[in-house]
């Protein structure tokens, strides 16, 4: 009697997961790096939101020491007469390098600029991204609330990224995300500015939009949210049958 076998594998999704968190800001010059505390992990994803001030467009993320390429996803570039113009993008590196701690903001001429930066455990290695949304409130508007808008279905297991930067009327605005997001420390340098990033982690399938309200001032704003996809592996069963 001999032995005959059959690979019944198939692939799982498994959960995104949040490693670590880095950011920084600066008010003058032509790149603002975030650093971790941790070098990164071989295959890891690296998120940046990048915010521009001073009608400067962000034109590129690097990770210091790697050759690694970071894609921008998408972005915002609201215009408002009364605050200096923010550019908003989102950039990714899916499969990092390993080894490295410095990622690093670029763009043309001397501006106000702030990094948001999360480093992901168990992302898709390739054709990460989900969704992205991202919208900036209407010209010479103050309002007291804000909204990215709705970004299509991501999958089950993606991890979600968002950030508002808020400029505020007279002060400091409080900045308060609704739904399920994690906030993370804000970046406050002046009087009026708030740069706010958040985070859902191996989430169900549905849509990413980072909204929430502005209370004590009324504010100019952008907002930006994102999905990544999360890994999936194969399982192996292998069945193993006598043949007479």
């Amino acid at each position: 009697m001999g032995l005959s076998g059959l690979d019944t594998g198939s692939h799982i999704v498994t959960g995104t997961a949040r490693v670590q968190y880095a950011s920084n800001s600066v008010t003058s010059g032509t790149t603002v790096t975030a650093t971790f505390g941790t070098a990164t992990t071989l295959h890891n994803l690296l998120v940046a939101i990048l915010i521009v001030e001073n009608g400067q467009t962000g034109t590129s993320v690097t990770l210091t020491g790697g050759s690694d390429t970071f894609t921008k996803d998408g972005g915002t570039d609201p215009t408002n007469p009364t605050v200096t113009n923010m550019d908003m993008s989102v950039w990714s590196d899916p499969n990092c390098s390993a080894g490295h701690t410095a990622v690093v903001g670029h763009w043309a001429s001397s501006a106000a600029a702030f990094l948001h930066v999360w480093d992901v455990s168990s992302a898709a290695l390739s054709s990460v991204l989900a969704s992205v949304t991202a919208a900036g409130n209407p010209a010479a508007t103050l309002q007291s609330s804000f909204d990215s808008g709705a970004a299509s279905t991501a999958p089950a297991g993606s991890f979600w990224v968002g950030a508002v930067q808020s400029v505020g009327s007279g002060g400091r605005a409080t900045v308060t995300p609704s739904g399920s997001w994690t906030s993370e420390t804000a970046m406050v340098p002046g009087s009026l500015t708030t740069s706010l990033g958040a985070y859902q982690a191996n989430t169900a399938s549905g849509s990413p939009d980072f909204a929430g309200s502005f209370t004590s001032h009324t504010s100019y704003w952008a907002s930006i949210a994102a999905a990544y996809k999360a890994a999936s592996k194969k399982t192996e069963m292998l069945m193993v049958c006598g043949i007479g």
